[in-house]
């Protein structure tokens, strides 16, 4: 069975020409990305998961470094996923810290997981990827730079929690069954704070071809989200659970709408951020999968 496939608009919205995301030599922009790391999510202790969720108990939490791929299989949360679509070779080291608690009901014991202060590298990943360079001049001359951003957070968040969810399912193949009788679901939560603001610095295009052939100049630029000193915390909620194993591997679908909580705060207008999917083209399935069960 295929997984849920997500269609965008934004394919169509320009005839970029796709390069290999292979790292190819450029040492000024390399160096420019290197000194400019982008912390995505911050410490906020606000948007910590026992700030927002108290009734969790017995939580614990583990730091890591991974690298996640965007190249196909059942490993990919989505086939239609922006980077997959654009840059499959791409891979993207990413931080964040993993938190594992449990919800008591009753004489039920529920494990829910979370994913917060996730960081990676925009700059780094621009300056290995020409396409990806292409694609943030193209929307930052359109006025439409912010919502790609989000996009992309969006679609880098999605598969670090699907590979949580994979990695889990590989674990304890008997455990998360769409089939089984008594469903357990591998119910995850992810956390962000959508107060803050893209900022754009250097030179963009310089609008003079500096090197025949490649087109009007080099963009020597870096992208940083910038901490606009308040939280609103949102956290979305999915629940996984695995259709059927293929040469070993699972394939997972997850329920469909996904759930989105705001949890209010004070943000200022330039630095609010929706608490909810993209809104960049229809980032919604054309297809729903459903499966039973609160999300």
């Amino acid at each position: 069975m295929k997984k849920i496939s997500i269609y965008l608009a934004t394919l169509a919205i320009s005839a970029l020409v796709i390069y290999s995301c292979a790292k190819e030599p450029n040492t000024t922009n390399e160096a420019i990305a290197k000194n400019q790391a982008i912390e995505l999510r911050g410490n906020s202790s606000a948007c910590s998961p026992q700030t927002l969720y108290t009734e969790y108990s017995g939580c614990s939490h583990t730091s890591k470094n991974i690298t996640i791929s965007f190249t196909g299989g059942l490993s990919l949360y989505s086939n239609s996923s922006i980077l997959h679509q654009l840059y499959p070779s791409l891979t993207i080291p990413v931080s964040y810290t993993f938190t594992k608690c449990l919800l008591v009901i009753g004489s039920t014991i529920n494990e829910v997981h979370f994913i917060h202060n996730l960081t990676y590298d925009l700059n780094s990943m621009a300056a290995s990827c020409p396409a990806l360079k292409e694609k943030i001049k193209f929307h930052n001359l359109n006025g439409t730079l912010e919502s790609f951003l989000d996009a992309l957070d969006h679609d880098i968040s999605m598969q670090v929690e699907f590979t949580e969810a994979y990695q889990a399912a590989l674990a304890a193949p008997s455990k998360y069954m769409c089939e089984n009788q008594n469903k357990v679901f591998y119910s995850v939560k992810y956390i962000k704070n959508t107060c803050y603001k893209w900022v754009l610095k250097g030179v963009i295009d310089t609008g003079i071809e500096t090197t025949p052939g490649t087109g009007t100049g080099d963009a020597n630029f870096v992208i940083s989200q910038e901490d606009c000193g308040s939280s609103v915390c949102c956290a979305r909620s999915t629940e996984y659970c695995v259709q059927v194993f293929e040469n070993g591997e699972p394939n997972l679908t997850y329920g469909y709408p996904q759930n989105y909580q705001k949890f209010e705060g004070s943000c200022p207008e330039e630095c609010t951020h929706d608490c909810g999917g993209p809104k960049m083209g229809p980032m919604t399935p054309s297809s729903e999968t459903q499966i039973e069960g609160d999300i």
